[in-house]
């Protein structure tokens, strides 16, 4: 009887062992070497004109930092071919700003016999600082960040 519940864990162990070493602790950020990101930018502010940053000058000036770094700037519709997109949140209130950059991508996961799939952020970073009615501060603090994020999306991808 020992003998047969010792056989019964060892088949379970050789069934269970391949996918368990299959699995990888990533960085959220792997995409198979493919250098190319889609860029959503989103602002927000108490007064949208007192600030001079519209959405397409702060997209223009990721995608040039994106570009430095080697890595391409997609359009939407191949960003949903890719499953992933690079999310920049940018709120202004009063003198104080806020500054979020996050990697987005498709997940699923198992819960049972259930496969679910939704939309996560695997990687995010960001700043908050004091606006002072200059638009430099919060660029070079998203810069900043942006190039953290090409560094770690590059290394992340063999780059």
């Amino acid at each position: 009887m020992r003998r047969i519940a010792n056989i019964i864990t060892v088949v379970l162990f050789l069934q269970i062992a391949p996918s368990i070493s299959c699995l990888e602790l990533g960085t959220g950020l792997e995409t198979g070497g493919d250098m190319r990101v889609c860029i959503a930018v989103e602002t927000m502010s108490e007064d949208a004109r007192q600030t001079n940053l519209s959405r397409e000058l702060i997209k223009s000036k990721v995608e040039l930092q994106l570009r430095r770094n080697g890595i391409t700037p997609t359009d939407y519709a191949t960003g949903i071919e890719l499953g992933y997109f690079l999310y920049i949140n940018i709120n202004i209130v009063g003198s104080a700003f806020g500054e979020r950059i996050a990697f987005c991508r498709r997940v699923t996961y198992m819960v049972g016999n259930k496969r679910y799939e939704m939309l996560a952020t695997t990687w995010h970073k960001g700043a908050t600082g004091r606006y002072a009615d200059n638009p430099r501060l919060l660029i070079d603090d998203l810069l900043d960040d942006i190039d953290i994020f090409c560094s770690e999306f590059l290394s992340a991808n063999g780059k």
